[in-house]
């Protein structure tokens, strides 16, 4: 699955991916980026490399001025 977002400025950005329960499964972190479009690859695994399964994901980008979240539908 891509991830794609775009930046109106450079800087540090962090991606979360939470359950519906509100736990988080996989988590991006970048010290700097820069400003324009970006995609990260998330591959259905949390941060421990255990499969996920297919369901509704909440996907919260951090930049340093924005925060921005979507409820998304990851299918198998």
């Amino acid at each position: 699955t891509n991830i794609k977002f775009g930046l109106p400025s450079s800087g540090e950005v962090n991606i979360s991916i939470y359950n519906i329960l509100g736990n988080e499964v996989w988590n991006y972190s970048k010290d700097h980026m820069e400003s324009g479009y970006h995609t990260v690859r998330w591959r259905g695994m949390n941060d421990s490399g255990s499969k996920l399964s297919s369901g509704v994901y909440i996907i919260r980008l951090r930049s340093e001025k924005d925060i921005a979240t979507r409820k998304v539908m990851f299918m198998k």
